[in-house]
């Protein structure tokens, strides 16, 4: 491209007219109509202040095979692209900070859509080495999504899936009506025999049924919804070999013996006031109406006796002004089976 064409393309491409250019250079206005249509070349002086004015070089003026208006474009697409990674990556951050505090996608698309108007066509194309931006942000997403499903599965599943204790059942419940309060959109149904709802007075009603007894077992498994998220609990009765004692040892863990001995040994054990013999008697009672399978005998002044009524009479024996010394003796599982009251 010839001097006097480069020239007139500059000019028009920054919407000057010939009076506003020959203001920047301190020369008329027909000189710079003389150097447009050919007529005369400026010197070395004006040429200089002309390449100033444009932001290229006196060569890309002169020289008939460079194009500095594309150069000029293409110095910009270098700038835009180098500056704009660390904008991308503000944006990204942005992003995942609003969808892990939970934020709605309608939320985050509106937020997202005005970032992306503030970055040119030339950032959001596609380079020969790199993803596109859009791809970029779908990945993030799918990430994102992938986190809240296994973070929403392991609530349950890592404490409570496949044999579970009748002494941890309740737990599992709570956790299921807790999710249910806090996942409106994600509510999960709780199935035990005939029982199946997600109602959560219900599930309640089921709580209070369903026995929570140490030797009690549980099989706890799920089913999913489409998008991975779990969408049922399905309970079962375990399935145990009471014909051995062997076996029912086998389905005790140590953390179940503790749990069982803890009510009694953590509250009464060695020298106990009377007046917290009536509690302890209570709770004798109240375990072995819960297991039936683990009952537990009480000693005390020649009486040796598990029969409820026989224990409620016993409370009356109990002085508060009396302590008195509370051990206790264990079955082959680590389980207390008697407790010994001594004056």
């Amino acid at each position: 491209m010839k001097f006097d064409e480069k020239l007139m393309k500059l000019r028009k491409e920054n919407a000057w007219s010939q009076e506003e250019f020959a203001d920047k250079l301190n020369v008329s206005r027909q000189t710079v109509s003389k150097w447009e249509l050919g007529q005369t070349v400026p010197d070395t002086n004006n040429l200089t202040k002309i390449a100033s004015v444009f932001g290229i070089t006196v060569n890309d003026l002169l020289d008939e095979n460079s194009n500095p208006v594309q150069e000029k474009v293409n110095n910009y697409n270098k700038v835009h692209n180098k500056n704009g990674r660390p904008f991308l990556i503000i944006i990204l951050i942005i992003i995942l900070i609003i969808a892990f505090f939970g934020i709605g996608a309608i939320t985050v698309n509106k937020v997202l859509g005005r970032m992306i108007n503030q970055v040119s066509s030339e950032f959001v194309s596609q380079t020969s080495d790199e993803q596109s931006v859009f791809g970029i942000f779908g990945e993030i997403f799918e990430k994102i999504r992938k986190i809240k499903q296994e973070s929403f599965n392991s609530n349950l599943k890592d404490r409570y899936y496949g044999s579970v204790s009748g002494a941890f059942i309740d737990s599992f419940i709570d956790e299921v009506l807790k999710s249910n309060e806090e996942n409106n959109d994600k509510l999960i149904t709780l199935k035990y025999k005939d029982f199946e709802s997600n109602s959560a007075t219900d599930i309640r009603a089921l709580k209070r049924q369903i026995k929570n007894g140490v030797n009690d077992q549980y099989e706890v498994y799920y089913e999913y919804d489409e998008e991975g998220y779990i969408n049922k609990a399905i309970i079962e009765d375990g399935k145990i070999n009471a014909q051995s004692n062997e076996t029912t040892q086998e389905m005790i863990s140590e953390f179940e013996v503790t749990r069982f001995n803890q009510v009694f040994k953590s509250n009464y054990f060695g020298t106990t006031n009377g007046f917290f013999m009536i509690g302890f008697i209570d709770n004798v009672i109240k375990s072995n109406e819960e297991n039936p399978k683990h009952i537990i005998t009480v000693s005390y002044e020649g009486t040796e006796t598990s029969d409820a009524n026989e224990l409620r009479a016993m409370k009356k024996k109990f002085s508060n002004r009396v302590d008195y010394e509370v051990y206790y003796e264990y079955d082959e599982n680590g389980l207390i089976n008697k407790a010994i009251v001594e004056k």
